[in-house]
C-alpha cells in the first residue's frame, strides 16, 4: 500500500500566527483612552461654563493694574452703580491698600453676592454713621466709598473684618477707617493729601469693589 503524502502547493498561502497583545501596546491604548476622556471633558465644561452666564474676570496678578479697567474720573465725579434690591447682603471678609505705578488702590474683598457702590468725595470730613462722632482718619481730603447691601459682620453679630482702620502712608491712600456697619450699608473713609482722580470697578472670582486714586491731580481722566 503506497502512503499518501500531502503536498503544500507553491500557490498556496499559509495561515499567520496572531499576534500577540505586548504589554506596551495595552499600555498604550489605555493612556488614549484616558486622554480622549479628558479632552471630552474639557470641553464640555467649558461649553457648560459659557451657557451657565457672562464669563467671569479673574483675580488680578500681584502688582498690577486692571487692564483694560475705566479711565480715571475727575476728583468732582460721583460714582453710583446701585444693585437689584432682591441681592442678599455681601460680607465683607477683608480690606487692604497697595501702591502700584500712578496710583494706589483699596481692594474690598466679599464673600457672597456683588453689592452695589458709591464713590465720591466728601465736602466735609467723615463722621460714624451710628454716632455721628468724628472719624479720625488721616489726611486733608476724604473718599467715601458706600457698598450697599452689605454687612461686615456675620448672622450673629460677630465681626468678619478685623481691621477697621489702617494707616497704609501711601502716596495718594494715607488712611482707610470703617465709617459704617449698619442695616446692610458698609462704608469707609479714604483719606488722602487731596482729591485726586479715582476709578472704581467691580471684580469676580472672589468678588471684590475696587477703588484707585491716582497719585497726581495731573492724571489722564475721561472727559
Amino acid at each position: 500500500m503506497s502512503g499518501h503524502v500531502n503536498r503544500v502547493h507553491s500557490g498556496s498561502r499559509r495561515a499567520r500566527p496572531m499576534a500577540a497583545s505586548t504589554p506596551c501596546r495595552e499600555h498604550g491604548s489605555v493612556r488614549l483612552a484616558t486622554l480622549l476622556a479628558l479632552g471630552i471633558a474639557i470641553l464640555v465644561a467649558a461649553a457648560c461654563s459659557r451657557r451657565g452666564g457672562p464669563p467671569q474676570r479673574p483675580p488680578l496678578p500681584a502688582g498690577q493694574a486692571e487692564a483694560g479697567g475705566p479711565a480715571f474720573l475727575a476728583s468732582t465725579a460721583i460714582v453710583d452703580e446701585p444693585t437689584a434690591a432682591a441681592v442678599t447682603p455681601a460680607t465683607v471678609v477683608a480690606v487692604r491698600a497697595a501702591g502700584h505705578e500712578g496710583f494706589d488702590r483699596v481692594t474690598v474683598e466679599l464673600a457672597g453676592s456683588s453689592p452695589g457702590y458709591r464713590a465720591a468725595w466728601r465736602p466735609t470730613p467723615p463722621r460714624h454713621c451710628g454716632s455721628g462722632e468724628p472719624v479720625r482718619a488721616a489726611g486733608r481730603a476724604w473718599l467715601e466709598l458706600r457698598l450697599d447691601p452689605a454687612q461686615a459682620h456675620d448672622a450673629d453679630g460677630r465681626v468678619t473684618l478685623e481691621a477697621r482702620g489702617v494707616e497704609p502712608g501711601l502716596t495718594g491712600v494715607q488712611s482707610l477707617e470703617l465709617t459704617c456697619d449698619f442695616e446692610g450699608v458698609v462704608s469707609w473713609a479714604v483719606g488722602a493729601p487731596r482729591a485726586l482722580p479715582f476709578r472704581v470697578m467691580a471684580l469676580n472670582d472672589p468678588p471684590r469693589v475696587v477703588v484707585d486714586v491716582a497719585h497726581a491731580t495731573a492724571a489722564a481722566v475721561s472727559p
